[in-house]
């Protein structure tokens, strides 16, 4: 197991699959429950870096660490802070 993507790593533990190295834009769907446009928005928007494997035209994926990192900081901005308190 990587032992540095904590949050990725609840994620899966959640849904019952092992962590593995990387994410096809789907699958990370599916373990966040982010909706599949919304995490292209990230990607567009380059909160969430993605790779083509080489030779591939089609089907862009997330290094785990990437991911860990996009869910850590996609949590963040959408939980609410009490007043006085930082985000």
């Amino acid at each position: 197991m990587l032992t540095d993507n904590d949050a990725l790593d609840a994620f899966c533990e959640a849904a019952g699959e092992t962590m593995r190295a990387s994410y096809t834009v789907r699958e990370l769907s599916t373990l966040t429950g982010v909706d599949v446009h919304g995490l292209y928005k990230d990607i567009g928007a380059g909160r969430l870096r993605t790779y083509m494997p080489a030779g591939n035209t089609r089907g862009r994926r997330v290094l785990a660490s990437e991911a860990d990192a996009w869910i850590k900081e996609y949590w963040r901005s959408c939980t609410p802070v009490a007043d006085g308190e930082e985000k």
